[in-house]
């Protein structure tokens, strides 16, 4: 009986010792949160009506990002599509609409709306990440145009020249 005891206890320590280093060893969920600290870019992202944000793709610099998601019609979330972020969880028109998140230089990422066919139906963009402060305009779209054009004055002709008095033009009170 000895024996039996001690063969069960050398056995059910073996299979204890087992599930141990199993269980340690076991893929685990990425735990993720917001960071801490001030963040070095804002990114606005507009949800459209239409079922789009207003660009497919932003451009924004390596780092904490400040993540503003602004209604522009209808109710909307939006997620990333990276583990890593999956915190990330904002909802217009009710719900949270800021966040931050700590993106890695070099590496794109996949944001979406959640509410059921929305992705399906083109609410879908991506966010590359430059540089720390290197991007063309951190934290803008990039099929947004970046210079506004000024209509010529009134009376100009092609070429730059204007019909008006030259004279009148300058600041010479003289007239030369």
């Amino acid at each position: 009986s000895t024996l039996v005891l001690t063969v069960c206890g050398v056995a059910a320590f073996v299979l204890l010792s087992g599930s141990i280093v199993l269980g340690s060893a076991e893929n685990k969920e990425v735990e993720s949160k917001e960071p801490i600290g001030d963040a070095i870019n804002t990114l606005e992202v507009d949800a459209l009506a239409s079922l789009s944000f207003q660009a497919k793709n932003f451009d924004v610099p390596a780092g904490i990002n400040e993540i503003k998601y602004v209604d522009k019609g209808g109710s909307h979330t939006l997620v990333f599509a990276e583990p890593e972020l999956g915190y990330v969880n904002l909802a217009v028109p009710v719900g949270t609409s800021v966040t931050k998140a700590t993106l890695v230089e070099n590496k794109t990422y996949t944001i979406y709306c959640s509410v059921p066919g929305h992705r399906e139906a083109g609410m879908e963009a991506t966010i590359t990440v430059g540089k720390p402060g290197t991007t063309k305009e951190a934290g803008t779209a990039t099929e947004t145009p970046s210079t506004t054009l000024v209509a010529p004055p009134s009376g100009a002709k092609t070429g730059g020249q204007s019909e008006n008095d030259p004279a009148a033009q300058s600041g010479n009170s003289q007239g030369t």
